[in-house]
Order: C-alpha cells, then sequence, then structure tokens
C-alpha cells in the first residue's frame, strides 16, 4: 500500500512540474518554422502563417503580429492544452528554444513548430 501511495505522489509531482515548465517556456516570442502533416485548406487555420508572430505574456495575453496590424487575444494553459480564443491545441513539446504543438481537431494532422525569436 505504501508503495502505491508513494508512486502516486512521485507521479503528482511529475506531473505538477511539467505543467510549471509548460508556463514558464511558453513565455516570449515564436515564429513558425515548419508544418508538417496534411491540412484541408478548408480548415486551414488562419493564424498558423510564416508571416505571424506570437508573443505569449504572463498576464495570459497573447500578442499577435501579422505585418503591421497587432491583435491581442486571451490564452490558456492548462497541462499540456493550449486554448486560444475558441482554438484548442495539445502541445507536444517545449523548451527554451523551440514550441511544438498540433490542433485538438481529429481531421487536421498538422503539427507546427515555432522557433523562438531573439531580441534584436
Amino acid at each position: 500500500m505504501r508503495i502505491k501511495l508513494l508512486f502516486f505522489l512521485v507521479i503528482g509531482i511529475h506531473i505538477t512540474t511539467a505543467q510549471t515548465n509548460f508556463k514558464k517556456e511558453i513565455y516570449g516570442t515564436w515564429e513558425l518554422e515548419t508544418i508538417t502533416g496534411e491540412l484541408k485548406s478548408e480548415l486551414a487555420n488562419p493564424l498558423i502563417d510564416k508571416n505571424v508572430v506570437f508573443t505569449f505574456k504572463q498576464d495570459d495575453i497573447l500578442v499577435i503580429e501579422f505585418a503591421d496590424f497587432l491583435l491581442e487575444a486571451t490564452y490558456t494553459l492548462e497541462g499540456d492544452e493550449l486554448t486560444i480564443g475558441k482554438m484548442q491545441y495539445k502541445i507536444t513539446s517545449i523548451n527554451k528554444d523551440t514550441l511544438s504543438f498540433k490542433e485538438n481537431n481529429k481531421e487536421i494532422t498538422s503539427q507546427y513548430t515555432y522557433k523562438r525569436k531573439t531580441k534584436q
């Protein structure tokens, strides 16, 4: 019984740490690097484009930059589930240099990989 309890405590701590790391790592500015998988044109997401830059802020505000336009949206991050407006994504990996996620939609098999934009 003690082993099971210890096991669940360790797993719980690991999950909490992973969620905290996603939260810490997502802050900053990201540029689209690659799209892999298939995407049906009628399901294309206009926010996913080489010319769109995302800046995730600590106050759950996402600044979306496209050409000369700036838009602000709210986002939530719960575990590996990222929600921007009504769009839901699953983060597949994140570290200091790259962010990868896919849409929570079975008809879209695309995965998006972003690289962190360095300050100029």
